[in-house]
């Protein structure tokens, strides 16, 4: 993963180069459409020697040849579109020469379109004349097209879930730098920012058993400065006492809150397990 105010072309080079050097070891290469060229292609194909799955940009000539073949197969309704997911769907345009027009050498690589359908439904429906007719639409479609290049000799579906675990990963870093506060390191020694790490995955730890056991799945997803503002801070007016010693709760809810349910139910589970851990027989 690189920054984005730097040459792609150079810095995809240099970054597998250090990652080689420093004995670090991989099977593939995966990356999105501002690293697949032919030159970085080329590179991973004679110098690495690893497998790849990378973005091909959409301005090559091949790859907007590969979209209008797609539209064609597509009204056809041919099988060789293989559909992935919901609004998602892709086919194999085969190998194919990724290197521009005119440009040498010729590198050639295996060419997957894709092709991803957004709906949007619309608050007023839009009229459409189509012809000597007119259409009512209530739904606004748009298609985005983008191409993976790759040597992998694996099935269409595959390659295409296999190139869109980059995003996991992405989110994750993502997740490292603003969910952990990890974009920044405050000790200038390398101890203390192993141990301010150490301390940051040891607290989100707790918060994520804490989510996963006490929220409904669908609000396991939050970072924990949008949990707080939109789960806590909207069913929570005050906490007028709060002693963990004896586990005295005395809160203010908001009865008409989107999320006060789930927080009367967090109060609760937290009373039983103070009660399970602490029974009144032996706190007496």
């Amino acid at each position: 993963l690189c920054p984005g105010d730097v040459n792609p072309q150079v810095y995809f080079i240099k970054m597998l180069k250090r990652a080689r050097a420093g004995g670090y070891s991989f099977d593939a290469v995966r990356g999105d459409a501002a690293f697949g060229n032919a030159r970085n292609v080329l590179f991973v194909q004679e110098k690495l020697h690893v497998h790849y799955a990378l973005g091909a940009s959409s301005r090559l000539d091949i790859i907007q040849q590969g979209r209008k073949k797609f539209r064609k197969l597509a009204h056809q309704g041919s099988s060789q579109i293989v559909h992935i997911d919901q609004g998602i769907s892709a086919f194999d345009f085969g190998v194919q020469n990724i290197a521009k027009q005119g440009e040498e050498p010729a590198v050639y690589s295996r060419v997957i379109i894709c092709r991803r359908v957004h709906r949007k439904k619309l608050k007023k429906p839009k009229i459409k004349k189509i012809g000597n007719k007119r259409k009512r639409l209530k739904w606004d479609i748009r298609y985005y097209y983008y191409a993976i290049v790759t040597d992998l000799d694996w099935t269409v579906r595959q390659v295409v879930k296999y190139y869109h675990q980059r995003q996991q990963i992405e989110n994750a870093i993502k997740e490292l730098k603003y969910h952990y506060s990890l974009n920044r390191m405050p000790c200038q020694s390398l101890k203390g920012n192993e141990f301010f790490i150490a301390s940051k995955i040891f607290a989100m730890t707790l918060v994520k058993l804490f989510v996963s056991r006490h929220l409904p799945k669908h609000l396991h997803h939050m970072r924990l400065k949008t949990l707080l503002r939109r789960v806590f801070a909207s069913s929570l007016s005050q906490v007028r006492v709060l002693h963990f010693d004896t586990l005295q709760l005395k809160v203010d809810i908001k009865p008409k809150g989107k999320y006060s349910w789930h927080f009367k139910r967090i109060i609760k589970k937290l009373l039983e397990d103070h009660d399970r851990l602490f029974p009144k027989k032996l706190a007496a």
